[in-house]
């Protein structure tokens, strides 16, 4: 099982740190009322409410491939959804991976993302990118060499 503390603590830090010097507010974790009646927790809240984010720090691809990594987008694509039941007047994703702000600006030119949410690129402090970095190739490494079951019989074991 993937332990995530670390991620939090790359959230806390785009919080208190990027977000913050962006919008010359503190920035919290925190739920927001949806316009459909529900309640959904954001990465990012501003003081004042009017900024919400989602945080991704995520690759939009797989670790040496080609691939899309397309439960990564799907799991922005949610947060995008989100963004756009709140009531805050602007609606960030905040990637801290270059190749995904590439794939979204790609997607934005294509008109496939809502014009009100934007898109940013947090830096990361080189400490936590190079621990970042080692973290996501042990996942891989593990996700790797995790046996697969078969889910179907063979065609020779059927007949």
């Amino acid at each position: 099982m993937a332990d995530t503390r670390f991620r939090h603590a790359i959230e806390a830090c785009i919080r208190e740190t990027f977000l913050r010097g962006e919008y010359r507010q503190p920035f919290e974790k925190r739920q927001l009322r949806l316009c459909a009646g529900g309640r959904f927790e954001f990465d990012a809240v501003s003081q004042d409410g009017s900024v919400a984010a989602t945080i991704s720090t995520a690759s939009a691809r797989v670790r040496d491939s080609r691939r899309i990594a397309v439960g990564s987008i799907n799991k922005i694509r949610s947060d995008m959804l989100f963004l756009m039941l709140c009531e805050a007047r602007t609606k960030l994703v905040v990637l801290t991976e270059a190749d995904m702000m590439d794939f979204w600006t790609a997607e934005r030119g294509r008109g496939r993302v809502p014009r009100q949410i934007d898109f940013k690129l947090a830096p990361l402090p080189k400490t936590m990118r190079t621990e970042l970095d080692t973290k996501k190739a042990e996942a891989s490494y593990e996700i790797e060499r995790r046996p697969t079951k078969r889910l179907h019989r063979s065609r020779s074991a059927r007949r």
